[in-house]
């Protein structure tokens, strides 16, 4: 009985140990060493990329093509939320210099459209899934946000998944 506890605790001392060796901070080091230097100046610290996203967008024109076929580039977005809608489509979103950013992926996330309204209306607020964005199905969808400062509310309607938007005003 003695010796099975003593095995347990040694084994579990173990796994902690492996854990913790795991915990390492080589593989930010290696990070940064692997940033290549711009001309503007230095390459960017772990901070600048904990604070967003590096997705890989597509142009919609190409978005339904091989993956071979895509124009394909690549952005650093500041995310905070996303929300699927089928088991390889879904929608993220975040908000930055209060413009609203929302992109859709079909493919897993692999690639990503943007389908963000106009910058003219401007997001102060996060935004929330349910409350302040509804998307039915990969086209139809829906952002709603009270006006700064009064009581009308603004809907935004897009019946072709993002590619346009339509702005009504409710009192």
């Amino acid at each position: 009985m003695r010796s099975s506890r003593f095995i347990f605790w040694l084994s579990m001392l173990a796994m902690m140990a492996v854990m913790l060796a795991a915990c390492t901070s080589e593989p930010i080091k290696q990070q940064q060493q692997q940033q290549p230097s711009t001309p503007e100046g230095p390459p960017e610290s772990v901070e600048d990329e904990e604070e967003g996203q590096t997705i890989t967008l597509v142009t919609p024109d190409t978005a339904m093509k091989a993956p071979e076929e895509k124009s394909k580039y690549q952005i650093h977005t500041r995310l905070t939320d996303f929300h699927l809608l089928s088991e390889s489509t879904g929608i993220a979103w975040g908000i930055t210099n209060t413009e609203l950013r929302l992109y859709q992926t079909k493919d897993y996330g692999e690639t990503w459209v943007d389908i963000s309204p106009s910058s003219n209306v401007q997001f102060i607020d996060k935004l929330e899934y349910g409350k302040d964005i509804v998307f039915a199905d990969k086209d139809h969808g829906w952002i709603i946000r009270n006006k700064q400062g009064s009581a009308e509310t603004i809907l935004l309607n897009t019946t072709n998944g993002g590619d346009s938007w339509k702005l009504s005003s409710l009192p």
